[in-house]
């Protein structure tokens, strides 16, 4: 018989509280026990870590601001049917350190600066669309510096105090890094929807050396320079700028790219592993490895394409009712001495392209104009340097910008070559 002070129920209970059923770390974790422990030592370790994270890229930061200085532009690189192209609806900051710090914007089509333009120009409307590389986009300008935007003001103010009736409007249609090449297919893909009474295609002095290396046109068997198939092309552009296209939509990096000069290596790095790839897909099939130096491939290969090139282009011209004529840009190392690296073969290299333009463009009927006597001229006038003469840097200043936009308006006024519609 079992009493009633060793019931069942009772050893039960009295067991439970002997040899509790619940373990010890459960009751912790219950009672906030090991949660505290787990707070005490991760967040300080995560806090250390991001300090220190931190203290490391501002230190490297430094590192590259004293000893690799580096530029910084808002993130503007996109494409169109695979050819490099801006962003649109983009403004921000361009900064080269100990040189210049100015403003840049694309508008909603594509172009320098915020100004809109109609599909068709309106009633006594003559519009130029001009093409080239950072030069034509204005480097080292605000919007209303770059050149094509002080060659609007010039014919426009000459309208004016003639009593024309006549508007100008200069579309900007330069893209820093690009050739003749790029320039030519962006007509093509875009600028000529807006349809151009004028173009002025602005060559410079490395055209020739960046064409042979994007792999975009092709010599055939015939001798004749044609672009690569767009399906090739726009694969091309498409695989290889989707990261680029998708690093510049991430939060934050806009900030990075205005303001932080390790972001700007990082990215100036990786950027052009990208498009080295990009232009080694096309190039492996345009152009096949050479044996000849240097100075030979430029004479054998780049010259007669750029002339190739540039009569491609002139027909897309008048096959969409605009007229094209050309206009060889000088770079600084001709203008001024220097002692850069590159400055022997600028020397070297620009007479050649300036001979290929000429005897092109006199054989297809293309007006042509070199600015090296105009503005080498110019600058042996003024003591304001028309070039910046920076480490990183030498592109026209505002004012070189000003002496080329006046040279070039003397050129379409001389030769006759802009038209002047109806004022109905």
């Amino acid at each position: 018989m079992i009493s009633r002070n060793h019931s069942p129920r009772r050893s039960l209970r009295n067991s439970f509280r002997q040899e509790p059923f619940i373990d010890l770390s459960v009751q912790r974790f219950f009672s906030g026990g090991e949660v505290g422990t787990l707070q005490d030592t991760f967040l300080p370790r995560f806090v250390l870590v991001l300090i220190s994270t931190l203290l490391g890229l501002l230190l490297a930061e430094g590192v590259v601001r004293l000893l690799a200085p580096q530029p910084l532009t808002i993130p503007w690189a996109d494409e169109v049917s695979g050819v490099l192209a801006p962003r649109a609806n983009v403004r921000g900051r361009e900064y080269v350190p100990h040189t210049y710090d100015v403003t840049v914007s694309f508008n909603s089509q594509r172009f320098r600066g915020q100004r809109e333009y109609q599909p068709q120009p309106g009633p006594g409307v003559t519009r130029i669309a001009t093409l080239g590389d950072s030069v034509t986009f204005g480097n080292g300008a605000n919007d209303d510096q770059t050149y094509p935007a002080q060659l609007e003001g010039i014919l426009q103010g000459r309208s004016i105090k003639k009593g024309l009736p006549v508007t100008y409007e200069v579309i900007n249609a330069g893209i820093g890094g690009t050739g003749t090449a790029e320039q030519a297919l962006w007509y093509e893909n875009w600028v000529k929807q807006f349809h151009p009474h004028l173009v002025v295609l602005n060559v410079f002095c490395n055209d020739v050396d960046g064409d042979l290396m994007s792999g975009l046109f092709y010599v055939d068997p015939k001798g004749r320079v044609s672009p690569r198939p767009r399906d090739e092309i726009r694969a091309a552009g498409q695989r290889f700028r989707g990261f680029q296209k998708l690093v510049g939509n991430l939060p934050g990096y806009r900030f990075l790219a205005e303001h932080s000069q390790l972001a700007s290596l990082l990215r100036t790095a990786i950027g052009g592993v990208i498009d080295h790839r990009r232009k080694a897909a096309l190039l492996k099939q345009s152009l096949p490895p050479s044996p000849i130096g240097h100075a030979e491939r430029f004479h054998e290969q780049g010259l007669p394409r750029l002339a190739g090139e540039v009569s491609w282009l002139k027909e897309q011209v008048q096959a969409s009712g605009s007229r094209l004529t050309v206009v060889f840009v000088p770079c600084r190392e001709t203008i001024y001495s220097s002692q850069a690296l590159w400055a022997h073969e600028v020397q070297q290299e620009s007479p050649s392209i300036v001979a290929c333009l000429r005897e092109l463009t006199s054989k297809d009927g293309i007006p042509f104009t070199d600015l090296t006597p105009v503005i080498r001229e110019r600058a042996g006038q003024l003591d304001e340097p028309l070039y910046y003469n920076g480490p990183l840097d030498t592109h026209p200043t505002p004012k070189g910008y000003r002496i080329i936009a006046e040279a070039v308006a003397a050129f379409l006024s001389g030769t006759r070559v802009i038209p002047i519609p109806p004022s109905n």
